[in-house]
């Protein structure tokens, strides 16, 4: 059994004192007690059924001092286990001793720390970025006025963009006028800040939406930050009122998880408990636009790769932002957390003439980018209605979670492991894959 150091200012729970954990972190997250978790225990084999999770929060809840984990206000108690459970994760609250004592299980693959994601943040709030200006002068010096661009006005945004007449993004990924797939029948989720459920294209939208889900306490689905809503819009969007194409397949059946709070911030409780109930929801696809940013050869996130292994062998593929931490050509940042991991398809951003994105991370180390796709002045909806375009890896990853449920659709009896060879198979390559990977997706 393996125990993960934690990454940041995580504490443990020591009898009645009272110490800072990440739910704290969440800021404006307002994380109530039957959330608080400080880790996540991994277990070798998911429980089968209700029944078995029920049992086996017990046994956990025993070994670390819980009565098993319970629901949010008004959820169904069964159906909360089972979506912690059934990926064979366990939040809970552990001390040093029972993480010893949680060796001692043959049951416990590992127990790791309870993380802090959020928003792929730019350059200019990238840790990573700034530790790299301390101990580079001159390029600390060139991009002195960089760090005074005011990002830190908003929580976690993209890089500001200037809005090009017309959509370049569809066409660049073989997506031109009159293109028959819509990805019809195939189930995507998009995992982020929610969805602006007023909006009249998400309402005219009728069966297509087939839920939206808030899995962070105090928030419903709704999208009080624009993120989770512009990125929506680009897997499955269209215009209401023209007909416009907007996104690349809008044929889809959409699900639509809030796993960050309206600040952009969420924990991996959380995004746990959104992917498994996308998988369980029927999502061939599991679109994840948020990241944190790693230092060159630092590990990627082995809970996540233990369960992206999982979910590709039980039916669904996760696609990731590979992260906005680079500031070409001074400073180029690795792949993020949890694109990182070898089985999740991480993403870069092109822009409208095919080159890297200036804030695009790159292959440095183990974390490779596997594709790239459209990520700079990309119009899809607005929260509060209309349209709006912004610019990120966070846009470049729904770009290809899109191409994914449409190879899905061209070909239904095709497994995830199927389909991510297809994606980086039928990929353009114009570049260095250090940069580009396999390449720009193209639709089938």
């Amino acid at each position: 059994m393996q125990v993960y150091a934690s990454h940041g200012a995580y504490a443990y729970q020591a009898g009645d004192e009272d110490i800072q954990g990440p739910e704290q972190q969440l800021q404006h997250g307002h994380q109530h007690e039957s959330g608080k978790a400080t880790h996540i225990v991994l277990l070798r084999s998911p429980p089968e059924g209700v029944r078995g999770a029920a049992r086996l929060a017990d046994t956990v809840g025993e070994l670390f001092g819980i009565e098993g984990v319970q629901p949010a206000p008004d959820e169904d108690p069964s159906e909360t286990a089972d979506l912690m459970f059934g990926l064979g994760t366990v939040p809970v609250v552990a001390t040093q001793e029972s993480i010893r004592a949680a060796a001692m299980l043959s049951g416990v693959e590992a127990v790791y720390p309870n993380r802090l994601r959020s928003l792929p943040p730019p350059a200019a709030m990238s840790p990573v970025f700034q530790s790299a200006l301390t101990s580079r002068p001159r390029m600390a010096a060139e991009q002195r006025q960089a760090m005074r661009t005011g990002y830190a006005e908003l929580p976690m945004p993209e890089p500001a963009v200037t809005p090009r007449p017309g959509g370049w993004n569809l066409p660049m990924i073989g997506i031109h006028s009159g293109y028959p797939a819509h990805g019809a029948g195939v189930t995507v989720a998009v995992l982020d800040t929610g969805i602006d459920l007023t909006h009249t294209d998400v309402l005219q939208r009728g069966l297509n939406l087939l839920e939206a889900r808030s899995f962070v306490p105090g928030f419903t689905a709704q999208d009080g930050n624009g993120h989770g809503t512009h990125c929506a819009g680009i897997v499955a969007g269209e215009d209401w009122n023209t007909g416009e194409r907007l996104g690349v397949a809008p044929g889809v059946r959409l699900m639509v998880g809030k796993v960050l709070a309206d600040n952009g911030f969420g924990l991996d409780q959380n995004i746990i408990q959104g992917i498994r109930w996308a998988a369980r929801g029927g999502a061939k696809v599991i679109s994840l636009s948020l990241c944190s940013d790693r230092d060159v050869n630092e590990p990627g996130s082995d809970l996540y790769e233990r369960l992206a292994a999982r979910l590709i062998v039980d039916g669904s593929l996760l696609v990731a932002a590979a992260g906005n931490a680079s500031k070409r050509p001074h400073f180029h940042a690795p792949v993020g957390d949890p694109a990182c991991c070898p089985s999740i398809v991480s993403v870069g951003a092109v822009d409208p003439e095919g080159r890297i994105a200036d804030f695009s991370t790159r292959r440095l180390d183990h974390g490779a980018v596997d594709v790239v796709a459209p990520g700079v002045d990309i119009k899809s909806w607005a929260r509060g209605g209309g349209y709006r375009f912004m610019s990120g890896s966070s846009m470049a990853c729904p770009h290809a979670a899109g191409v994914a449920a449409l190879l899905f659709g061209a070909a239904p009896s095709a497994t995830p492991a199927d389909v991510r060879r297809m994606l980086l198979a039928s990929a353009l390559l114009p570049g260095d894959p250090d940069d580009y990977g396999a390449g720009i997706v193209q639709a089938p």
